[in-house]
């Protein structure tokens, strides 16, 4: 038995109900799966194993699960859900119906595509990290060459560029993510934190590269997603770095109580009284959906210069200014100053 430990944030769970779903986690190296959900306010947990867990595809009456060796297919058994125990928490319920032994080819990610095969089943792509390609699966074989990049010369075990993620646009592939363009075994390992590639899959092109190891690729909303990782050498070319955080929960009306009072903290009287208007929703200057583009801007520039430390303090209030030649940095964070002036 591997024991798996985990954390969540306090406000996963009304996550999950606002979303109205569960959600399924992989976990490589303790080979579960897991499925998180929410029963009487809390979240609840159920542990399956499947060896070097992978890929994950959710379908309309499967789920398929690339692991070690093999593709599992669970198939939807919600009649049985009612039945589980604690009576009354479950509402789905798949079990494991089927499975494809494909050989060890490491599949970081399978999807379901949008045509229909033979057995009237869904087409299942499945990302194929050891042999640098994306495969079909068939019963007579361990699997079924579909695509590969174009700078990979032949089909061999030998991870030669760590083709690891897979985005669908419309139920067909459309982008890969690679570690590096490399056409040799094991070649991606010499430069991976600043080789990583996306492709683009109908034409092979390059849609960008020189980032550190990214993976899950997700098309959503006219978007393309990627995720990468830190690298620690946080190469830059001196161009501006841009980040935005969506704001897709709005709830205008939970401000309703509040539209004749001030926030406290929220400096929304001097925002009144100097433009002569506010917006008592959260919006403008003083609201955090507005700040925290810089304080994720801050936290990126930490690890660039890290060591740096960066205060503020009030110099001056209207007339009001400070004798500098008094400046004490330990007396801005005092409880006995409540304006953070330094004298």
């Amino acid at each position: 038995m591997t024991e798996a430990s985990f954390t969540h944030s306090a406000s996963f769970p009304d996550l999950l109900e606002q979303a109205g779903c569960s959600l399924l986690v992989s976990t490589y190296q303790a080979g579960q799966l897991v499925a998180v959900g929410v029963a009487d306010d809390r979240l609840s947990f159920d542990f399956h194993r499947f060896d070097q867990a992978m890929g994950v595809a959710v379908g309309e009456e499967r789920v398929a699960v690339g692991a070690k060796g093999q593709v599992w297919f669970l198939h939807d058994h919600s009649d049985l859900a009612p039945r589980l125990e604690p009576a009354g928490s479950y509402d789905r319920c798949f079990l494991p119906g089927s499975t494809i032994v494909t050989g060890g080819i490491q599949c970081h990610e399978v999807a379901w595509g949008n045509e229909v095969g033979a057995d009237g089943q869904p087409d299942l792509w499945v990302v194929n990290t050891l042999f640098s390609c994306l495969v079909g699966l068939d019963a007579s074989y361990s699997f079924v060459p579909r695509w590969r990049p174009p700078f990979i010369t032949a089909l061999a075990a030998e991870d030669r560029c760590h083709l690891n993620g897979l985005a669908m646009r419309d139920g067909v592939p459309a982008f890969v993510t690679v570690m590096a363009q490399t056409d040799t075994a094991g070649g991606w390992r010499e430069n991976k934190l600043t080789s990583g590639t996306v492709l683009h899959v109908p034409s092979g092109q390059v849609v960008t590269t020189g980032i550190s190891m990214p993976h899950s690729p997700r098309w959503h909303d006219g978007q393309l997603f990627v995720l990468d990782e830190d690298g620690q050498t946080m190469i830059t070319t001196g161009t501006p770095v841009s980040m935005m955080i969506e704001n897709v929960d709005q709830r205008s009306k939970d401000y309703g109580a509040i539209a004749r009072q001030y926030r406290p903290g929220h400096a929304d009287y001097a925002y009144d009284v100097k433009y002569g208007l506010r917006d008592h929703r959260g919006g403008g200057r003083s609201s955090a959906r507005e700040t925290a583009a810089r304080v994720a801007a801050g936290a990126l520039a930490r690890k660039v210069v890290p060591g740096m430390v960066v205060r503020g303090a009030l110099v001056a209030m209207g007339t009001k200014a400070i004798d500098r030649s008094r400046w004490n940095w330990n007396f801005v964070d005092d409880a006995e100053n409540p304006f953070f002036t330094p004298d």
